[in-house]
């Protein structure tokens, strides 16, 4: 059981760090296109 739930919050840990790195990603693309678009 304790297994599981450290498997649990392993998995959320990688889905919030897989979000932030989308979306820092996303917002260095955006700012590309800004410079792109100047």
């Amino acid at each position: 059981m304790h297994d599981r739930l450290r498997m649990f919050q392993a998995l959320q840990c990688f889905w919030i760090n897989l979000y932030k790195l989308s979306r820092s990603v996303e917002s260095k693309k955006r700012v590309l296109e800004d410079v792109v678009m100047v």
